[in-house]
């Protein structure tokens, strides 16, 4: 019934069938399985692991139910979803509506502005069963000591343009309001590009390690965000040396640049405060690509770019 409160003993259990909330709250030891979800709770805050996700690989690759009960649960809740355990997926996961995932062990105080070799380090978020894009965003997403995993042997130290299948940790829909307002203490590995950002609003990526993807960081058309405290490492494929000696700077020495193994590349975008963060054994650690601007874009590339990081 509408307004209900489901009150979970601790042998209190759901199996099997579907249960549509109804402006529902639930308390207590929650605990579902085999459960499809609808509806709506009133909780604001819910843990993955009331509603049966696994973190068993061989279930996962079994009944591949994870990314089903992911996609429900996030449509159901109210703004934020406990990521409490490291939990296989078998396909993208797509944020439609505004949501937080945060670790159970993730507060405020982890959150420096200089990155440190003793930083927090994420243990709780998704891997992918496979070679593809973990998540998609069509909404508004804050990520609070996350880790997301692809196939990090593929991209770490490569020596070449990885073929597809291509793979996004954290991809907003091109050209589309989705936003990410702030990832904070995670982890994002072994992706094609670790995070991609099209048009729409960052805040600020923050302690946050991208680590053997072609591209670690790659923001276009963005509004002004900042980068603190990150670390970018083994961003290694590339073909060969890119060079950039075409008088009109075409199309093709841009695609050249963007295929390098690159730790950021920021394309078009407004002001970004980048400081206080480590880039290491990345074939380019940083790229700024403009537009409409193709003599300034060809002294960047010709004479070189000092940038200054604040200590």
């Amino acid at each position: 019934p509408k307004d209900s409160i489901l009150v979970f003993g601790d042998d209190g259990k759901i199996i099997n069938g579907t249960v549509t909330f109804n402006r529902t709250y639930l308390e207590g030891n929650v605990k579902f399985k085999n459960v499809n979800f609808a509806g709506t709770l009133l909780n604001k805050t819910v843990n993955l692991s009331w509603f049966g996700a696994t973190t068993d690989l061989n279930e996962e690759k079994t009944n591949k139910k994870n990314t089903t009960i992911i996609t429900e649960v996030l449509n159901c809740m109210g703004d934020t979803l406990i990521v409490d355990g490291y939990y296989p997926v078998s396909s993208k996961i797509s944020v439609t509506k505004s949501v937080n995932l945060r670790s159970p062990d993730w507060n405020e105080s982890l959150c420096k502005k200089t990155y440190s070799e003793d930083s927090y380090v994420p243990s709780n978020g998704f891997y992918t069963n496979g070679d593809f894009s973990l998540i998609e965003v069509r909404s508004s997403i804050n990520l609070y000591g996350i880790r997301l995993t692809g196939n990090v042997e593929r991209f770490k130290n490569a020596t070449s343009v990885p073929a597809a299948p291509y793979s996004f940790g954290l991809k907003t829909l091109d050209w589309s309001a989705g936003s990410i307002a702030a990832v904070y203490n995670c982890r994002i590995e072994g992706f094609t590009q670790g995070l991609r950002a099209v048009s729409g609003f960052i805040e600020k990526i923050q302690n946050t390690t991208f680590d053997s993807c072609a591209t670690g960081l790659y923001v276009i058309y963005a509004s002004d965000f900042d980068v603190f405290g990150c670390r970018f490492t083994n961003c290694m494929s590339n073909l060969t040396s890119p060079t950039v000696t075409d008088s009109t700077f075409s199309d093709s020495n841009l695609d050249n640049l963007r295929q390098s193994g690159c730790g950021v590349i920021l394309e078009g975008c407004g002001m970004v405060n980048f400081a206080n963060n480590l880039l290491e054994n990345n074939f380019i650690n940083l790229q700024l690509l403009e537009h409409n601007n193709k003599e300034r874009i060809k002294k960047l590339a010709t004479k070189g770019l000092k940038i200054l990081v604040s200590s």
